[in-house]
């Protein structure tokens, strides 16, 4: 019976919960221009919580997918305040659980 309850403690403190998935376009300006798109795409790769994204140059928008548990809009702004970009609107399109 221990070695049953230390089995089900370890599994339950390593198993994480399921991401909360949400899919979020933003609106911003500035990513039409090739080279800060690239580097915008770039620095995604190292915010926490970003599962996806797709940049459409032509619209100027920005897509991701995000889990909304880990993803924080603060540390995306400060991402673009480095290449001087801030984006002007947002919609959240779809929650997944």
């Amino acid at each position: 019976t221990l070695v049953m309850t230390s089995l089900i403690t370890i599994y339950s403190s390593s198993s994480t919960d399921p991401p909360h998935l949400a899919k979020i376009t933003f609106t911003i300006s500035d990513i039409k221009d090739y080279d800060i798109s690239n580097s915008i795409y770039k620095e995604l790769k190292f915010l926490k919580g970003v599962e996806g994204n797709n940049i459409n140059l032509d619209a100027g928008t920005l897509e991701l997918v995000i889990d909304y548990n880990l993803f924080s809009l603060d540390d995306f702004k400060t991402s673009l305040d480095k290449w001087g970009c801030a984006f002007e609107d947002f919609e959240v399109e779809d929650v997944y659980h």
